[in-house]
């Protein structure tokens, strides 16, 4: 259990929370104007006056020497300086993540010196207890590092999760994420990559709880040749509503990004999908994807889904699409003819479908088992 940085705080952290409160002040929550907030139900996401515990758990294996992953209350009381340049509050940062800055009361820290390849996942895991919960992650791999990084988002309450990841020339990471938050939170992550020269990221987020969440990656492949993925699945019932909005800026040239989210919704729940791939001038040889697949399993279910690319440059290779639809009847009606009962044919092949996100995601055998089996709990619950 992680405790508050409030007790060790520096002072240059004092003065960028005063600031950051202050941009708040003047730039509020965002609005229905808002473009990337447009299809989201604002009027639930206003934060309790009551702020919460932020439990947070690291689990790693042995790790080597100059490996650093722990808290971010544990290394601001340990080097208060270490953290100066790097906790910092971007210009185009929206109401909420200056509230974060402002508020955060604990996060985690992995840095990778150049060089070092971790082959077992670290694991974080958030368990709030309720009110407004804000954490921060800062992961920091150095020239030809490599990790793989899991986050579970388990707690109840209100949370609002800013991650930073900075990947140097040819560093590797593999980020997979759980949000399994219970009914009636919820729950806001903005995720920023930078990628260097030749450094390669696979993101897979599974969105499988809480009344409404949001995931939000926004990724620059700033160096030649530097590759990105995500692979994303929300899986929603009753009421739930849940957004991905990624936003992609392949600086470089001779940039790889490949998106695949795909949806399944049932009784009365809401999805977005608000994606966009930016290509300027300069950025020949691009070779960008993004798809958005949904699954639609009630008449109450509907889907809100805008797929963008804006492309300036020459030489390139992109494309986007979006789909939506309910379950084929002929494979319903092969996996009945073959002695399978209607509901377990059913929950086969919705399974099937938002299950392609694991089959073909570059993580370790148990890691993607083990993330399958929650999905599976999930559309078995929805079936």
């Amino acid at each position: 259990m992680s405790t508050s940085v409030r007790a060790t705080e520096p002072a240059w952290l004092s003065a960028r929370r005063m600031a950051a409160q202050a941009r708040f002040n003047a730039q509020g929550l965002p609005t229905p104007n808002d473009e990337s907030w447009r299809f989201t139900t604002l009027r639930a996401l206003t934060p309790p006056a009551a702020l919460g515990a932020a439990r947070i758990t690291l689990n790693a294996p042995a790790l080597p020497e100059g490996v650093r992953f722990t808290t971010l209350s544990s290394l601001l009381a340990q080097a208060p300086g270490h953290l100066a340049g790097l906790l910092t509050l971007p210009e185009a940062a929206d109401g909420f993540a200056a509230l974060n800055m402002a508020l955060f009361q604990d996060g985690f820290v992995l840095e990778i010196p150049p060089g070092v390849h971790l082959t077992e996942p670290l694991e974080v895991i958030y368990d709030p207890t309720g009110g407004a919960v804000h954490t921060r992650g800062l992961v920091l791999l150095g020239e030809g590092a490599s990790a793989i990084l899991v986050e579970h988002a388990i707690g109840g309450g209100w949370s609002n999760h800013v991650t930073h990841i900075a990947l140097a020339k040819g560093a590797r990471l593999r980020h997979a994420k759980r949000q399994a938050q219970p009914a009636g939170s919820v729950h806001l992550s903005a995720t920023t990559i930078t990628l260097g020269e030749g450094a390669d990221h696979e993101s897979v987020i599974l969105a499988l709880g809480a009344a409404i969440s949001r995931e939000a990656v926004n990724a620059v492949l700033a160096g030649e040749q530097a590759r990105f993925s995500l692979r994303g699945a929300y899986v929603l019932g009753a009421s739930q509503e849940a957004s991905f909005v990624p936003d992609l800026l392949h600086l470089a040239p001779n940039c790889t990004s490949r998106q695949l989210v795909k949806g399944v919704l049932g009784g009365q729940a809401h999805g977005v999908f608000l994606g966009h791939i930016g290509v300027p001038e300069g950025a020949d040889g691009t070779d960008a994807s993004q798809t958005n697949r949904n699954l639609l399993l009630t008449e109450g279910a509907h889907i809100d889904t805008r797929p963008r690319l804006e492309i300036l440059a020459d030489d390139v290779k992109c494309s986007h699409g979006a789909t939506v639809g309910d379950l084929d009847d002929a494979a319903l009606f092969y996996l009945q003819s073959r002695g399978i009962p209607p509901l377990a044919a059913r929950h086969m092949l919705v399974e099937a479908f938002a299950a392609e996100i694991l089959d073909e995601a570059d993580l370790p055998a148990p890691l993607r088992a083990a993330l399958h089996g929650t999905l599976s709990a999930k559309v078995e619950a929805l079936s």
